[in-house]
């Protein structure tokens, strides 16, 4: 881990892990994500690391997830792609934090063409 030298916060770049699961057809498809962020020194164990889903400035096909855990960490922002996501537990949506590491596991909507 490191730390800035004015404010003493932390960035979290220990266990940071981004995986998405993409399938190479003639169109490249990102069908899921996985982010896993490592949270041990939080001075309020208690309280769990939020996102927020944010708009990207620069691309209507991106958008940024920022999470912020409070003290003493800095946030962590990351560029996805912008589509829908399925929030159902069955559909692979998971959302925990145990013992210090958030884990954020989600898969995009599938639009199925119908005729």
């Amino acid at each position: 881990m490191t730390s800035t030298g004015q404010e003493n916060q932390i960035i979290s770049t220990e266990f940071t892990q981004v995986t998405s699961g993409i399938s190479i057809t003639k169109r490249t498809k990102i069908t899921t994500s996985r982010l896993q962020n490592s949270f041990k020194d939080l001075v309020d164990k208690i309280k769990a690391p939020v996102y927020a889903i944010e708009k990207d400035g620069t691309s209507a096909e991106t958008c940024v997830i920022r999470f912020h855990a409070g003290p003493p960490y800095q946030d962590i922002a990351f560029r996805i792609v912008n589509k829908e996501w399925e929030y159902s537990h069955k559909k692979g949506y998971r959302c925990t934090f145990e013992r210090g590491i958030l884990n954020l596991h989600f898969n995009f909507k599938r639009h199925r063409y119908r005729r």
